[in-house]
């Protein structure tokens, strides 16, 4: 009974109405294509942040302590040790070496670059976005990719065993909101803020 239900509801539609099946798909492939500009980084887990942790802002005002003056107690690796061979293995499953970088963050910065590439700053110049109204050009483009190697470099740090005081979705809104803004100024400055995460203290040994 339900099967003719559904063939007569169908049959009853004007010929300007959508049927049924039409509607089922459109919705099937809006989902699919919401789903595929959804960066991986929302899949994995967000580790909390550590209680006697700095915020972003206070990076980025070059503040190493907390509101109560008390030192930053975060870990982190930085780009050097995120980009040696040696410890590749310890990259999170969920953002392999071979990753794309555009998977990850949800940006694409660094055209067809995986996250190692774009950690070993070895991405070619074609290859690195333009931001339009950022100037000087070149200069822009250096900048990014630091910027993108810094973010790397936060994010494994934000989804090892690494005390890290950023979770994972501050490391992807983080990059995100500064590559959006596409000023020279607010990359520099993003790009200081995570210096100072990823160069605190690396409690992983070098696996040799």
């Amino acid at each position: 009974m339900s099967e003719k239900h559904e063939i007569d509801v169908e049959a009853k539609k004007g010929p300007d109405e959508p049927s049924t099946n039409d509607q089922n798909q459109s919705r099937r492939k809006f989902i699919k294509g919401a789903a595929a500009a959804t960066p991986i980084i929302l899949s994995v887990a967000s580790k909390p942040v550590w209680a006697r942790n700095c915020s972003l802002s206070g990076q980025l005002s070059g503040n190493l302590s907390d509101h109560d003056g008390i030192p930053c107690s975060g870990q982190g690796c930085s780009t050097d040790f995120w980009a040696q061979s040696i410890n590749l293995n310890l990259y999170h499953p969920k953002f392999p070496p071979d990753l794309p970088f555009s998977m990850a963050f949800g940006r694409n910065a660094f055209s067809g670059s995986s996250l190692l590439q774009v950690i070993r700053r070895n991405v070619a110049n074609n290859a690195i976005a333009t931001k339009f109204g950022c100037t000087p050009d070149s200069e822009c483009r250096k900048t990014l990719l630091e910027l993108g190697a810094q973010a790397v470099a936060a994010l494994q740090n934000s989804a090892s065993p690494v005390k890290y005081d950023l979770d994972l979705d501050t490391v992807i809104l983080s990059f995100q909101k500064s590559f959006d803004a596409g000023t020279l100024m607010h990359m520099q400055d993003t790009i200081l803020a995570f210096q100072r995460y990823n160069n605190q203290y690396c409690p992983l040994p070098y696996n040799i």
